[in-house]
């Protein structure tokens, strides 16, 4: 079976001693993961030097995601995590999530940038798209890559209207109906055919089966259920019986 991928995308949340208690419940399931099942953590910036040594020290099979990236390489850009300094602890990076587009003006000429800068430190990016200008911004991508390059990026179809009624402790929203992720999967092949591509937006523990279930759908990113550690372990059991 194809490796199938679930990112827990911590957003703004958690502090240490939440990360803690999460791990505390969910580190110990992890290890119970089929190999086939790879199971992430995006956390902020501030927390990956913490979880990288708290994974390694128990054996957890966790690994971290990098929630965003600088658009500039190393340099005078206060602020700014660049891609280099993340590679430490990461081999994948979000980039242009609908919330980074929305509430800090992202467009597609700086998620280029950061595409560009993460494929230059052998990371893969995870491009977010949304079915409002598609064409524009799956197309951005696709022009300033060429077919090796096109091989080593994963695009992550995320409508916006599942993320922003992604609230709760276990998320309440409604994610977008099967035949409308697969239809929207099925262009991004078209455009796109040797990428993978991933589902996020209200994914929870009775629907992931569902998509994780499609074979052009690689992996999902996962929101404020991640957060439940409880929720989080029965996504990642469903997961693990696709």
């Amino acid at each position: 079976m194809n490796k199938k991928y679930i990112i827990a995308n911590w957003k703004s949340n958690f502090q240490k001693k939440d990360i803690q208690n999460w791990l505390k419940i969910v580190g110990p399931a992890s290890k119970n993961c089929p190999a086939f099942l790879e199971v992430m953590i995006a956390p902020s910036f501030i927390h990956l030097e913490y979880l990288k040594e708290e994974i390694k020290k128990n054996n957890y099979s966790l690994k971290l995601c990098s929630q965003n990236v600088s658009p500039f390489s190393e340099g005078a850009y206060t602020g700014e995590v660049s891609a280099k300094q993340i590679s430490e602890y990461v081999n994948f990076v979000i980039i242009g999530h609908s919330e980074r587009r929305k509430y800090f003006g992202e467009n597609n000429e700086m998620i280029s940038q950061k595409v560009l800068r993460t494929l230059d430190c052998n990371l893969t990016p995870i491009i977010c798209i949304s079915d409002i200008d598609f064409e524009k911004q799956i197309n951005f991508v696709t022009g300033i890559l060429d077919k090796k390059q096109m091989q080593n990026i994963i695009f992550m179809y995320e409508p916006p209207s599942a993320i922003s009624k992604q609230v709760g402790p276990i998320g309440k929203g409604e994610a977008a109906p099967l035949e409308e992720v697969n239809s929207m999967v099925l262009q991004i092949k078209k455009t796109a055919p040797d990428s993978r591509v991933f589902y996020g937006g209200s994914v929870k523990s009775d629907n992931i089966a569902q998509f994780l279930k499609q074979k052009d759908i690689a992996g999902v990113v996962i929101g404020s259920a991640s957060l439940n550690g409880p929720e989080f372990i029965k996504i990642i059991l469903y997961a693990s019986q696709i």
